[in-house]
């Protein structure tokens, strides 16, 4: 099967979130049963190239949002419905030049940069996997703008005529489907993947329980809806209790946080007790993975958690919200603990709890890897999407869906 995927998010460059990091392990994942993949992404400037094996065509991102954004008095209020207009209109008018081309077969894209999609004809069964979208994650600790609805109907209006949906956790599906409830397309639940990297370093990887120093380990963005200011803010608690703890946090700083805003939150943290490392390779993050004692994932809203279950693999406890699916994926009492979003004195008692109890992270540690090594591997869920995949092939004709 020949498969194309279309994402405003890719790793090619070096970088990239969550969506990313899936589309690169299916990806692979794909390859190695035989299929064709493309990506259509954006990139520094527009060409076409092969890396793992992956076709790769990157286009230019157009910018006039950005300019917006920065220029215009109303701009950064509007500048989101136009980046979905601009944005689906370069992606799509690159898919539409390879589709008859490289002759594919199926498309899966994101929720963001499909707009455009629905004036172009004759292309082959799309599936749209619900990672998540702006809107929904905005609403998890503010107020959405007017502009930010609009944004969202031009992202649904993109979905019409898809031939199905795909969701990582019960919770992106119910989200979803309660948008769609006007129409018959059916969504399905497939988690995210495992990387397989991780998964072959899990594997034979046998964690070691040392007393101290105490590393707590958060690795994603350092973004407001991911709850990295109050983590930030329970840090002092810790550190009362276990004053050799250390916060490692490896992810690059979001725009939704300033580099001011941040220097606030960690100026009167000791570098004892705290350590920014920025964005990390694969390999580093492993090493993170294999030294630190507890996992942490304060945040606001999640459709999944990749890094989650990274973590579990390695036999890490981990102490997440209430927040989306992570309580899908993390059993309360049994592979970590859930505490609400938002609160630091909280977020910082079950940390504290779980840096000081030997015996429970011994218990998670079997729980949490037994729990990601079955459910969230890579072939488990290859298998998973291409049995979606060659259904939506074989029977999907016109608007008919799976």
């Amino acid at each position: 099967m020949r498969i194309c995927f279309v994402t405003i998010d890719s790793h090619v460059s070096g970088n990239g979130g969550g969506i990313a990091s899936y589309v690169r392990t299916i990806s692979q994942a794909l390859i190695a049963r035989g299929h064709i993949v493309h990506v259509v992404t954006f990139g520094k400037s527009a060409r076409t190239w092969e890396k793992d094996g992956v076709h790769i065509h990157e286009v230019a991102k157009p910018q006039i949002h950005w300019y917006m954004h920065r220029l215009l008095p109303i701009g950064k209020e509007w500048a989101l419905p136009v980046r979905e207009i601009e944005w689906s209109h370069a992606l799509w008018r690159e898919v539409r030049k390879i589709v008859d081309r490289e002759r594919i077969d199926l498309i899966e894209t994101t929720e963001m940069g499909n707009y455009w999609r629905r004036f172009l004809r004759n292309l082959p069964p799309i599936v749209v996997r619900a990672h998540g979208n702006s809107l929904a994650i905005k609403k998890s600790y503010a107020r959405p703008n007017l502009a930010e609805g609009l944004d969202r109907w031009l992202e649904l209006l993109g979905m019409a005529g898809i031939a199905a949906v795909t969701a990582p956790s019960q919770f992106a599906a119910r989200s979803i489907q309660a948008e769609l409830s006007n129409t018959t397309i059916p969504v399905h639940v497939i988690p995210n993947p495992l990387d397989q990297t991780i998964e072959c370093n899990a594997r034979n990887w046998k964690p070691q329980y040392k007393t101290g120093p105490h590393i707590l380990l958060y690795t994603g963005r350092i973004e407001y809806c991911k709850g990295t200011l109050t983590l930030l803010e329970a840090l002092p608690h810790i550190i009362k209790e276990i004053p050799d703890v250390k916060l490692v946090i490896a992810g690059g700083r979001h725009p939704t946080i300033s580099d001011e805003m941040l220097r606030r939150y960690t100026s009167a943290i000791h570098p004892n007790n705290l350590l920014l490392l920025g964005h990390q390779p694969m390999s580093e993050l492993i090493e993170w993975y294999k030294r630190a004692a507890v996992f942490v994932m304060p945040s606001y809203y999640e459709t999944f958690g990749i890094s989650v279950i990274e973590a579990m693999a390695f036999g890490l406890p981990v102490v997440a919200t209430t927040a989306g699916a992570l309580p899908e994926v993390v059993e309360d009492g049994g592979t970590g603990i859930i505490v609400e979003p938002g609160n630091p004195e909280i977020l910082a008692e079950a940390i504290t709890r779980l840096l000081g109890d030997l015996e429970f992270r011994r218990c998670t540690k079997h729980a949490g890897r037994e729990r990601v090594l079955s459910l969230y591997t890579t072939d488990r869920v290859a298998d998973q999407t291409l049995a979606l995949y060659e259904r939506i092939r074989e029977r999907s004709i016109g608007d008919t869906h799976i």
